[in-house]
């Protein structure tokens, strides 16, 4: 555990020697999960860290959970590390990726996601539109499939994206799109779903609210950055969020998620919900 650490920081820290603009967000998560669900409340504790130029912008994330079952003393922990490199060029980009997760979660155990994207834009007048697509690939190591038989479990994702940006004369928006096929290999299933996010800039404010629907199993959210290693099915997720800056350097943002799954443990249909509280500084 120690070594993961310490690679993961000399691998962020030695590729920004040179970096020109830096951000360092620490977070907080409140989960509440359905009073049906095998689990009771919990957190997730972490840190995201960025850092580049106009050439390149490396990120780092981390986080601990401490969630708590209703009828076991004992807790699921997990600790999620996240490291992405993007090269830029004049009107696209590249992106490999890493998203690595030990657990004491014995459904699923220790596994990693690898990421490659491609991103490309373009600019009419003030309007910028950027389009791309990422591939994943997840393997645990030693997990159950939905036979309850121990093997290797190994899923890919391919997503793609769209988005739209348009600045107004007191505010700008950015609308995006995401689409996800799911190719789960060990389950021998296929899954589709979306994303629709929309973003308002205005002054010092900013007010997010996101949609996720389809069918999502042991999938990928937010360019690999959320790795969703259960075999939980989403089928809906609604999230609002709300930053401010209280200065150019500083900002705070809260934000209020709600989860339609169907919770493979317990065989029930939950609706969860979690609070989430972060600080973003920006150097």
């Amino acid at each position: 555990m120690k070594l993961r650490v310490i690679f993961f920081f000399v691998l962020f820290f030695s590729v920004n020697l040179f970096a020109e603009l830096s951000v360092v967000s620490p977070f907080s998560v409140i989960t509440q999960p359905d009073s049906n669900s095998i689990k009771n409340s919990g957190t997730i504790n972490g840190v995201y860290l960025s850092s580049g130029t106009l050439a390149y912008l490396s990120e780092f994330s981390y986080s601990y959970s401490d969630l708590r079952y209703k009828e076991s003393t004992t807790n699921l922990e997990q600790n999620d590390f996240y490291f992405s490199y993007s090269r830029y060029f004049f009107n696209h980009s590249y992106k490999i990726a890493l998203h690595t997760i030990a657990t004491s979660d014995t459904n699923l155990q220790n596994g990693s996601t690898f990421i490659i994207g491609y991103s490309r834009w373009n600019y009419f007048g003030t309007t910028k539109l950027t389009y791309g697509i990422d591939f994943y690939h997840s393997f645990y190591t030693n997990g159950l499939d939905l036979n309850e038989e121990k093997k290797a479990i190994s899923l890919n994702q391919l997503t793609g994206y769209i988005s739209y940006f348009k600045p107004f004369k007191s505010i700008s928006n950015v609308l995006s799109l995401k689409v996800n096929y799911e190719n789960a290999l060990t389950y021998n299933k296929n899954y589709f779903s979306f994303s629709l996010k929309n973003i308002v800039y205005y002054k010092k404010v900013s007010l997010e609210l996101g949609y996720f629907g389809g069918k999502m199993q042991t999938g990928v959210m937010d360019g690999g950055a959320t790795v969703y290693n259960s075999k939980d099915m989403l089928h809906k997720k609604i999230q609002a969020k709300v930053s401010y800056s209280i200065i150019p350097s500083l900002k705070i943002n809260t934000a209020y998620s709600s989860t339609l799954l169907d919770e493979y443990l317990s065989k029930k249909s939950l609706n969860n919900a979690a609070i989430t509280f972060g600080i973003v500084y920006i150097k």
